[in-house]
């Protein structure tokens, strides 16, 4: 569970049921296209399924409310088994079908991003167990990606929002590194293979959650200096150590390095680092235990 005091977004949440999409439609926001091959934008959603159009539908956020309409599919979208006609409302609770393997469900959301409470803070916004509890949340949520050898790609601090429920990742379809292979963002979040050899593997993805949970445990990023670059920064990914401030017992910072490893075959598979999370916290088993993945 996360602190809801800093909350600043609201919305409809959109959860694929096979786990490798998910993406949050904010009120009052621009409608968002989502579809095989939308076109490239942050709004846009992309879709791991050949069977879904080019686009297929889009969702709209109509003051407080929402609505779906078809967005040119050749197949169709279903709405609670409904065939979508024009512009019809959708709300939490509702079934989303794109094609056969593309079924969303939806639940409210109301929260912050990891980028809300981290940039509201002078320090660390969760201490050695909420941080335990992040890793693991977030290695929940990429486990279905991982599951069929695909990467997220694209995990920073705005792709990470938490509510009542705990924290989740917003898995939108797009990476940092365009078609021809090239990056395109600013490698804070990126693991060194992805910025130094342009290679994205799942294993890329634990390397960014050592970053982001790092940052919201430790109150700073392990890889800067005060007053460190970009290319200072990555040259230290490549060849330094992280920065500790403070005593950090051994077995939470083993957990970490484990996490920021330079190599991927260094890096735990989902599946191990999960352990180690519960080792360290067995209450966090229990927990997981009786939430959905």
């Amino acid at each position: 569970m996360t602190d809801l005091r800093g909350a600043r977004r609201s919305g409809l949440l959109f959860e694929a049921e096979d786990g490798r999409t998910r993406f949050l439609v904010e009120a009052g926001s621009p409608p968002v296209v989502v579809g095989r091959s939308p076109p490239r934008d942050p709004r846009s959603v992309r879709l791991r399924t050949i069977l879904a159009s080019r686009q297929h539908v889009r969702i709209h956020a109509d003051g407080d409310g929402f609505a779906v309409e078809d967005a040119g599919s050749t197949g169709g979208a279903y709405l609670d088994g409904l065939l979508v006609r024009g512009r019809q409302p959708i709300g939490p609770g509702m079934r989303l079908r794109l094609a056969a393997d593309a079924d969303f469900t939806t639940r409210g959301f109301r929260g912050a991003s990891l980028y809300d409470r981290v940039t509201a803070a002078a320090g660390p916004i969760v201490d050695a167990h909420g941080g335990a509890a992040l890793i693991g949340d977030l290695l929940r949520a990429l486990r279905p990606l991982h599951a069929t050898d695909e990467a997220h790609g694209n995990l920073d601090w705005h792709h990470v929002v938490g509510d009542e429920v705990g924290w989740t990742v917003l898995i939108d379809g797009w990476t940092v590194l365009d078609l021809d292979g090239t990056l395109n963002c600013n490698p804070a979040y990126c693991a060194p293979e992805v910025f130094s050899g342009n290679v994205l593997v799942p294993s890329s993805d634990l390397y960014a959650v050592g970053l982001l949970a790092f940052e919201a445990r430790f109150g700073h990023r392990p890889f800067d200096d005060d007053d460190s670059g970009v290319q200072q920064h990555m040259l230290r990914k490549l060849v330094g150590a992280p920065t500790w401030r403070g005593e950090v017992a051994a077995d939470e910072r083993d957990l970490y390095l484990s996490l920021l490893a330079r190599e991927p075959h260094q890096r735990p598979a989902i599946g191990r680092c999960l352990e180690r999370v519960y080792e360290l916290y067995p209450d966090l088993r229990s927990r997981d235990r009786d939430r959905p993945t």
